[in-house]
């Protein structure tokens, strides 16, 4: 079967939760749990429906800031639960280890009981079928995942709201590090702010619609332009793109920050207008500054021009 790969609307630190459910969702329909694998940035789980020999594999991972779930279901022909490898006799195959991987099949490293580590390893058929067991599989994952985002969405929608002096935009290569300093400096003057680096453990739900919500209970938005800041924004789920529009449609108060070697006049095509021009509108330009004059100083007097409740708008025209 063709792997499957679709984006979940949750948190990086929802993915236990949402391996929970799923795990769940199969013991009820009669599967084992095959083995589990984890990284810094991905969950894999396996699960097992033996009197029809049947493993599905499930893959939960993330970016940094966007949850997916890759799946595949298949019918096996052999399953050894074993750290070693095993022959079979007829038709030659050997499963388990390095040489059932190279020959198609599935490794699962798993915890034994005493607390080893073993392979369950499922060597697969070299055909497999749409059939209904298949069905089934992937009719409980997309359940649970459909569950498990209106859950988290719900439980999201009745935490307390809170309200920011600032939110700070940025993408991770070229900009975090400069974001990272104006949030340790108004952090220390006391300053409520938004940034999605130290925020992110502990956020829960669709990490878009956190940042827009976010953006919209922000006094002003602080967006870090690092060189090619707008390359990904031809996606229309990309976050700094989802952050900037809903910063417009807000008409929040705005000042973006241009660092060395960002230019507005350089976006490429398929981004909306309004997106483009945002590039050109007033702020601060780090690359001119006069010596006298810090980044965090003309930030401030930017800040400065916005009272509260004053559309925006009027703030920043073009220059």
């Amino acid at each position: 079967m063709k792997e499957n790969n679709e984006q979940v609307k949750v948190a990086p630190a929802d993915i236990p939760l949402v391996a929970k459910s799923i795990a769940k969702g199969f013991r009820e329909n009669g599967w084992t749990t095959a083995g589990t694998e984890s990284s810094e940035s991905s969950r894999t789980m396996g699960f097992l429906n033996g009197e029809k020999k049947y493993l599905a594999a499930i893959t939960l991972s993330h970016d940094g800031r966007n949850v997916s779930c890759s799946y595949n279901v298949e019918k096996v022909d052999e399953v050894v639960s074993n750290d070693e490898d095993v022959e079979e006799e007829n038709g030659g195959l050997v499963v388990g280890g390095l040489a059932a991987l190279a020959a198609g099949a599935i490794v699962f490293p798993i915890t034994t009981l005493a607390g080893g580590i073993g392979l369950l390893t499922a060597a697969l058929f070299s055909s497999s079928t749409e059939d209904e067991i298949t069905a089934d599989a992937i009719k409980i994952i997309r359940e649970k995942l459909t569950e498990i985002e209106s859950r988290i969405e719900s439980k999201r929608k009745l935490a307390p709201q809170s309200h920011y002096d600032l939110f700070i935009s940025y993408r991770k290569d070229g900009g975090q590090d400069f974001a990272r300093s104006l949030y340790d400096y108004y952090k220390n003057k006391g300053k409520s702010v938004f940034f999605y680096q130290a925020a992110q453990a502990k956020l829960t739900g669709y990490i878009n619609a956190v940042t827009q919500d976010a953006v919209r209970r922000s006094d002003a938005v602080i967006f870090v332009l690092s060189p090619g800041f707008f390359n990904k924004c031809t996606d229309k789920n990309d976050g700094c793109r989802v952050e900037l529009e809903a910063a417009l449609d807000a008409d929040k108060f705005i000042v973006p920050v241009r660092l060395a070697g960002y230019s507005g006049k350089k976006t490429p095509a398929g981004i909306p207008k309004r997106l483009r021009e945002f590039g050109l509108l007033q702020g601060v330009d780090i690359a001119s500054l006069r010596p006298d004059v810090s980044p965090i100083m003309a930030i401030n007097q930017r800040l400065r021009l916005n009272p509260l409740h004053r559309k925006s708008g009027k703030n920043n025209r073009k220059g």
